[in-house]
């Protein structure tokens, strides 16, 4: 009976070691990445700043630490003026659209739109049997409980988003300071810090660290131009479909709409839906429909490439790469959409030196 089954402890041996990985990433993995959040983007911007500190080395003669402070200084500048520039902007895109939003809302009459409203329902119930009416009756008021407890909740997510926000002010200052010191520290002493790590495994590792390093910046890498893409595409739907409804300045709400992507789960939907709502309350059902179904096609095109850019720019399988993103999701979050990938990557880095082996290459 026994040997029937001993063919079967390797596939069972392999799903034990990816639960165990999977459990450990989820209740010690994620509450010490949080914590080492400051230095784990120092080393990434330590990274993307070794080209700068080589070519100062190489042509200016410059000393190691002098060449990463010089860096680190460019970085911030570069950095700093990018972030002040763009809350510059939107607070004075801010500021127009306060003066703006009153021209807007001079087109919605709101007592003619709630009585155009009030008589097609009456006429709809009228015209229906008293049972439905009812049923329709008691609907309704389940629907207007529901939104009421919804508006409620979500008055108290922002009065506590806000109040959250004010308390970590001082942990944000504390965060941002250490990060930057550890980026100078991590650029000025790498071979140290290289050497040590080294140390710590047998010199066969080498070599298969250096592999994984690379991959893994090579998955980080590659993340961020699938990124690029789906917004370039986003782009390019929303302004083609802007300019067939022939709205003004399309090309430049296209840009917008498509930077929008980037915020999570929201997406595009934050500039859409309101838009969409206004346009169906003016009675623009022709700029409505129009935007809801470039909305709509947006939408299902990003869903059907997604996993297939960040599969081909990491490195993985498309479907392997879906089921990534959505069980990084599921487990971390947002982060773990991006979590996810690069933990496959990991795996299967792993897996094609030898330190582990789960599958057959």
């Amino acid at each position: 009976m026994y040997s029937q089954y001993k063919k079967f402890l390797p596939i069972v041996y392999k799903i034990l070691i990816i639960t165990a990985i999977t459990l450990i990433l989820y209740f010690i993995g994620l509450p010490i990445l949080v914590i080492m959040m400051p230095f784990i983007i120092a080393g990434i911007i330590a990274i993307f700043m070794e080209p700068l500190i080589r070519l100062l080395q190489k042509k200016f003669k410059l000393g190691r630490k002098v060449s990463s402070l010089l860096s680190l200084l460019a970085f911030l500048a570069v950095f700093g003026t990018t972030i002040t520039l763009i809350i510059y902007k939107v607070i004075v895109e801010l500021i127009d659209l306060s003066f703006s939003l009153p021209v807007y809302f001079k087109n919605i009459d709101i007592n003619n739109e709630m009585i155009y409203l009030s008589s097609l329902g009456q006429k709809f119930y009228l015209s229906i049997p008293p049972d439905v009416a009812v049923v329709i009756q008691g609907k309704l008021n389940e629907t207007i409980t529901t939104f009421s407890g919804y508006m409620t909740g979500f008055i108290s997510s922002i009065l506590a988003f806000v109040l959250n926000f004010i308390k970590v002010l001082p942990e944000s200052f504390i965060f941002i300071i250490i990060t930057i010191i550890s980026t100078y520290f991590i650029s000025s002493d790498k071979e140290i810090i290289k050497e040590f790590i080294f140390r710590q495994f047998p010199s066969s590792w080498e070599p298969k660290i250096m592999s994984l390093k690379n991959d893994l910046l090579i998955a980080f890498i590659g993340f961020i131009k699938a990124q690029l893409i789906l917004v370039a595409v986003s782009m390019i739907i929303a302004s083609t479909g802007l300019l067939i409804l022939n709205i003004k300045y399309a090309i430049t709400l296209g840009i917008i709409i498509g930077i929008a992507e980037l915020i999570p789960l929201v997406g595009t939907g934050s500039i859409f839906v309101p838009w969409i709502i206004y346009s169906f309350i003016t009675k623009d059902i022709y700029i409505g429909v129009g935007l809801a179904c470039i909305f709509i096609l947006g939408v299902v095109i990003r869903q059907l490439i997604e996993p297939k850019i960040i599969g081909m720019q990491i490195g993985i399988y498309p479907l392997v790469a879906l089921i990534a993103i959505y069980v990084g999701l599921s487990l971390f979050g947002i982060f773990g959409m991006i979590l996810g990938p690069i933990a496959i990557i990991l795996l299967k880095n792993l897996n094609s030196s030898g330190i582990i082996k789960l599958w057959k290459e």
